[in-house]
């Protein structure tokens, strides 16, 4: 019997760009180097190969795997994984599932890349709903620091604003999703046609307007242009953001058009059973980082 070709898969990897920061008082940040913080630990990873940094997070054991350093550009890879020690099990479409033993002291690892500039205190942070969220990694390095310099660091990811995204957002052809908050009197306008008149009490009205899941599907683009500009600068609009695309053939992208922060989407081709692997990825980050971006260029 012949053995089936690999399926073709899609993957989007979102990566979201911060600036490494301390928080002060009077509501105030200033960049933060964590160049020391993280030469320290390559040298005792290349010391010893035994050893790594490991700390607990949502009751789950988060680890440094990996601190390398360009000899070109200075940027340094970091490679930080949650270990997951939760029953597992695999299967095929039609078959039987069968549990994954795991032994004591066995995890399975979910990993993101991180890439660091300390010339530019700039942070490219991988995102992967199954390892650590930016805010994880925020309270990470924050104990790591202290952990180091018995010195509270109140580290924070401050999000890159994206100037140019409002204007991305207004100049799309393709609308998959429209999100809108909107509090005060102004819910009134959102709510003449569900309650027919005014209605006493509300304080605020969230909608969601969204397409169907196939491919190719996509909102009216006049109604939703018209949406947009009604509400992207009123004062009373807590939330708008839209999923859109430029293109049929580029990935869907989510962009908030009151908060603009930078994040961007790479986009893979792979073979079903061909794992994406940390450097693969980061060699991406560092090419978009570098080459890629005039928006990321522009900022940082």
């Amino acid at each position: 019997m012949k053995r089936g070709k690999l399926r073709s898969r899609t993957k989007l990897v979102n990566i979201n760009v911060f600036y490494s920061c301390t928080f002060e008082e009077n509501e105030k940040y200033s960049y933060l180097s964590l160049k020391e913080l993280f030469d320290t630990i390559k040298e005792e990873y290349e010391d010893d190969n035994e050893f790594k940094v490991v700390k607990s997070y949502n009751f789950d054991p988060i680890r440094i795997k990996s601190v390398d350093v360009s000899d070109i550009t200075g940027y340094y890879h970091i490679i930080m994984e949650r270990l997951d020690d939760r029953p597992l099990s695999k299967t095929t479409i039609y078959g039987d599932s069968t549990d994954l033993d795991l032994k004591e002291n066995e995890y399975i690892g979910h990993e993101i890349s991180i890439l660091y500039d300390p010339a530019k205190n700039v942070m490219l942070v991988q995102r992967n709903i199954s390892s650590l969220s930016p805010s994880g990694v925020e309270k990470f390095i924050d104990s790591l620091y202290f952990d180091y310099y018995e010195e509270f660091a109140n580290f924070k990811l401050v999000a890159t604003i994206d100037r140019r995204a409002k204007t991305k957002a207004l100049n799309n052809d393709i609308y998959r999703k429209i999100t809108l908050k909107v509090t005060g009197e102004d819910t009134d306008d959102l709510l003449l046609g569900v309650s027919g008149n005014n209605y006493e009490g509300v304080e605020s009205v969230e909608i969601v307007i969204s397409t169907n899941r196939a491919k190719d599907s996509k909102l009216d683009y006049s109604v939703s242009k018209r949406i947009l500009e009604n509400w992207v600068d009123h004062d009373k609009v807590e939330k708008l953001s839209v999923k859109t695309k430029e293109t049929e053939d580029t990935p869907i992208e989510e962009i908030d058009l009151l908060k603009h922060s930078l994040k961007r989407t790479l986009k893979y081709s792979y073979q079903e059973g061909v794992e994406l692997n940390a450097y693969r990825i980061y060699s991406d980050m560092e090419n978009l980082y570098r080459n890629d971006d005039e928006a990321i260029s522009l900022l940082v």
